[in-house]
């Protein structure tokens, strides 16, 4: 469990919540934490961004009680909210490997990025970096992870500059 060195005034410089990280670096196995004694739920949310799977945090029914821990603390309402928030991030965390998901699909289809001529090519050129561009096109074509594998190969038909380069146009 992670713990500031200074309690109930906090000196936000002074959380150093990053060596969440490299606890989870240092102790793969370990369930690590984060107990905070800051005003508000920035640096808690922080930490559960950086890993942090315990949050500690005081609750109060009254900021204005007298003790050290009151003004730090969280009321019911500022913990139901923090609670929400944790649900939000860890949604939205995913997972370590990206993939397409059906909700990029349509921006996909306006936005993605294909293999385009960057100037005018005659039929039997072979295409080398210099020939191609990645850019937003209306017709989608190869992938730009493909762009790589298009060196050395040879066109059968004329590309006009900025036309996507499409499978048709290879041999």
């Amino acid at each position: 469990m992670h713990v500031s060195k200074r309690f109930f005034k906090i000196n936000l410089n002074c959380l150093e919540y990053k060596i969440i990280k490299t606890y989870k670096d240092l102790f793969p196995g370990a369930v690590i934490g984060y107990s905070g004694h800051e005003s508000g739920t920035a640096v808690s949310l922080a930490a559960v961004s950086t890993g942090a799977k315990i949050l500690e945090r005081h609750i109060t029914l009254d900021h204005t009680l007298k003790g050290s821990d009151h003004k730090s603390s969280l009321n019911e309402p500022q913990l139901k909210c923090l609670v929400s928030e944790i649900r939000k991030i860890e949604r939205a965390m995913g997972c370590h490997i990206k993939t397409l998901q059906n909700c990029e699909m349509p921006c996909k289809k306006k936005l993605g990025k294909t293999i385009v001529a960057s100037k005018f090519l005659i039929t039997g050129t072979v295409l080398n970096d210099s020939m191609m561009d990645v850019k937003v096109a209306v017709i989608s074509g190869y992938d730009p992870i493909m762009f790589y594998d298009l060196i050395g190969r040879k066109l059968k038909c004329d590309v006009n500059e900025e036309e996507t380069i499409v499978p048709m146009h290879l041999e």
